[in-house]
């Protein structure tokens, strides 16, 4: 019997899977961390501890890793302590990233990334991180972006075992995406450098994905040889984990080799593992590949029931790619079972997953699938369609398969230059042959004159045998084209009625959305109405500028002001999201404002800030321990200027601000936390106030995060904060409008051909 060949065997995974951990010795260094914990009187070092008891903890029990990692927060807070502050979010990151809960994973893997926003080993490790959480969700694209940024951080510090990790891990991806030819360039580049640093365990997870990628390829030798040279490394290491991983590929060289019941021997022994340490990717894989034994040996009811555990295991760990393949299998199992109204309906869930993570392969497969289905039904119109799907893939992976063919026509080339250069070594002995069945030639040519005779009537009659048979094959295919005419006129008329309700709707909406273009365009009108006026400016400054420039319309940037008993009030906000909500939350910040300064009388800037935190915790409903729903807000600088005594006072909230006093420059930074509830918990927050004093002049520059958020430049990175405070530095002489212009050219040429990343506002002040 023949075996189904599909793309479903589990890669030796980086992460989940080939780690061994002994959770006895694990516990012992958790109880000697809470001893070092219980000992320490410094507070900045408890915040240290509990990062530690949080990342040892957290692949067992999801709550204590969460719990640790938020008293690491509120010290940090407290201490103004970023490091710890970062290293905490990313240890909440992982907890989700262990429990499959990706989206929150890169959520917190993001508030780390724009903390430590230094380009260091840590920072490269937190790429690593969110490079995996992308891969696990099928996002190839921004899974290579990530594991790139941590390759280049890797190499420009000559991290040899962290180069390795991430050659390992874009091997992993391509080979998701079915690109070969790049996976086993990766997976090779990742064994040399384990080999060279004595790495056992590296050394394993690259053979085990290089007899993956062969595998797939259909080279089970090759496959074999790599698979047996992983489990040796596995055994020598006492690695339960690799050696069930290796199993998994054994029996799948085994079920190709049409081996069915050693094959699923081995198959029950890796699942009995992956269950044990719960590995949902490996446990699909092993499910799918057990249903497709079952269906080989016709035992449909264990190959529904098995299909049916992979697409659930694949579906509850979004493992989208897996899910994929286990739809079409299921749906090409329908076909053979005859239930083909099940088998379309499956196939369109498998069709409509791989175009939303742009696999091309299971997408010409889907299709190959609808269409026998749709045939089946005598849905001819359904299964052209389909089909002529299936050939427009078949296409784009055709340059893949090329490459393949012009290697083996090379191959048979050399072969048959060989075979050339033998014939003529022995081209001497043919002649003496020749000569030697000379005399026997005369003899035998009146028997072979015969012979040419007959055979010649014989060819005739079978030429004239098939001429007739062409003639009648002729006859046959016209009348199958006049039915296809007939059908392909039907179809034109059904795609043309199709086509004017597509022109209709297309209208429609073309009018729906000039209408919202428009409110949002008023929605705009208003935000600039209620910002601080080109008057109000000219009366109370030398000289300034606003560089104002959202990402979209509207802006969840915004700038506001205010004069009471002369004293002068300046502030900057940064407003959650960006767009239509950003506006909402910037209209929000800018009435809580007026009320407080306005209305309320309160002068005192870390007092304004207290206040505004405490009005957007009201206003958001952001009350009690909640989701993380709850956690929009704003960055914010409040900047009070009295200049009868030349005194200029600040607080920020997770701001920065650049003070250019009498010559002398200041880069003022505020504290970490945001206005708003932040991480599901309303923090104490307690704001200060720091003041300058200036004689002669003061330039004030407040910015939000947007400019040097931005990603261009030669290597797409981000402009990042050095570069605006030098920026501004260097042109702090000019005229505040010729400031302006530098800072746009600079951004235009930063920025390039990329998308505009956020709202970007600056606004700068000479008092």
């Amino acid at each position: 019997m023949k075996f189904k060949k599909i793309k479903y065997l589990a890669l030796i995974l980086l992460t989940s899977v080939c780690l061994t951990l002994n959770s006895f010795s694990q516990q012992n260094i958790i109880d000697s961390l809470h001893n070092v914990l219980n000992k320490t009187n410094k507070i900045s070092d408890k915040a240290s501890i509990y990062n530690q008891i949080s990342y040892e903890i957290f692949q067992y029990y999801k709550d204590s890793g969460f719990y640790y990692a938020n008293k690491a927060i509120e010290i940090a807070i407290k201490t103004n302590d970023k490091k710890n502050y970062s290293e905490a979010l990313y240890n909440i990151g992982l907890t989700y990233h262990e429990f499959q809960n990706y989206d929150s994973a890169r959520f917190f893997y993001h508030k780390a990334l724009k903390i430590d926003s230094e380009e260091n080993e840590s920072f490269a490790l937190i790429c690593t991180s969110m490079s995996q959480s992308f891969k696990m969700n099928s996002r190839f694209d921004s899974s290579l972006f990530y594991a790139n940024k941590a390759l280049d951080i890797y190499q420009k510090s000559d991290n040899k075992n962290k180069i390795g990790r991430i050659y390992l891990l874009i091997g992993v991806i391509y080979r998701s995406m079915g690109i070969y030819d790049k996976a086993t360039d990766y997976q090779m580049k990742a064994l040399k450098i384990k080999e060279e640093i004595g790495d056992k365990l590296g050394q394993a997870q690259c053979l085990g994905n290089l007899a993956t990628i062969c595998y797939d390829q259909g080279d089970l030798d090759k496959t074999l040889d790599f698979t047996k040279k992983c489990i040796k490394l596995f055994e020598e290491l006492n690695n339960e984990e690799g050696l069930a991983t290796s199993y998994s590929l054994l029996a799948g060289i085994l079920m190709a080799k049409n081996l069915p019941e050693e094959a699923i021997k081995y198959f029950n022994k890796t699942l009995i593992t992956y269950e044990k340490i719960n590995f949902p990717t490996g446990i699909a894989s092993v499910y799918g590949n057990l249903a497709i034994i079952y269906e080989s040996l016709n035992d449909f009811i264990k190959a529904k029931e098995s299909f049916n555990k992979a697409i659930e295991v694949s579906h509850n760990a979004e493992d989208l790619l897996s899910e994929t393949i286990a739809y079409i299998n299921l749906a090409s199992f329908y076909n053979k079972t005859k239930e083909y109204s099940l088998s379309i309906e499956t196939a369109k869930k498998a069709l409509k997953i791989a175009e939303n993570i742009n696999a091309l392969d299971e997408q010409r497969l889907a299709n190959d699938v609808l269409s026998k289905a749709y045939f089946n039904t005598n849905d001819f119109k359904n299964a052209y369609l389909a089909l002529d799907q299936t050939m427009l893939f078949k296409d784009s992976i055709y340059n893949n398969e090329k490459l393949k063919q012009i290697n083996q026509l090379q191959i048979e080339y050399e072969t048959e230059n060989k075979e050339n250069e033998i014939k003529l070594l022995n081209k001497e002995n043919q002649l003496n042959e020749i000569k030697v069945f000379a005399k026997d030639k005369e003899l035998r040519s009146h028997r072979l004159f015969i012979l040419i005779i007959v055979f010649g009537i014989i060819v005739l009659a079978i030429f004239l045998f098939v001429v007739f048979r062409l003639y009648r094959q002729k006859i046959r295919n016209n009348s199958i084209l006049e039915v296809k005419n007939i059908e392909i006129n039907q179809q034109k008329e059904t795609l043309q009625i199709q086509s004017e309700k597509l022109s209709v709707t297309v209208k429609d909406l073309q009018i729906k959305n000039s209408k919202i273009t428009e409110s949002i365009n008023y929605a705009k009108t208003i935000q600039t109405a209620i910002m601080p006026s080109e008057i109000f400016f000219k009366e109370n400054f030398k000289d300034y500028f606003v560089f104002f420039r959202p990402k979209d319309i509207v802006s969840g940037d915004f700038y506001w002001s205010s004069e009471i008993d002369n004293n002068i009030f300046v502030a900057v906000g940064d407003c959650t999201g960006h767009g239509v909500p950003g506006a909402f939350m910037s209209m929000i910040g800018n009435t809580l404002l007026n009320q407080i300064v306005n209305e309320k009388k309160i002068i005192n800037p870390a007092q304004i800030l207290n206040e505004l935190n405490q009005g957007i915790v009201f206003s958001l409903e952001q009350h009690g321990d909640s989701d993380f729903s709850g956690d929009d807000g704003m960055d914010i600088t409040i900047c009070l200027i009295n200049k009868n005594q030349k005194e200029i006072t600040i607080a920020a909230a997770n701001h920065e601000s650049l003070l250019i006093i009498d010559g002398k420059s200041e880069l003022f930074e505020g504290s970490f936390f945001a206005i708003g509830k932040e991480f599901g918990k309303s923090i104490e927050k307690e704001f200060q106030n720091q003041s300058f004093k200036y004689n002669d002049s003061a330039k004030i520059y407040l910015f939000s995060d947007g400019y040097y958020d931005q990603f261009g430049g030669p290597q797409n990175k981000r402009f990042n904060k050095s570069q605006i405070v030098r920026l501004l530095n260097e042109n702090s002489n000019l005229s505040f409008s010729e400031q302006c212009l530098k800072i746009n050219e600079a951004f235009e040429s930063w920025k390039g051909n990329k998308k505009q990343t956020d709202d970007i506002l600056i606004l700068g002040l000479n008092i």
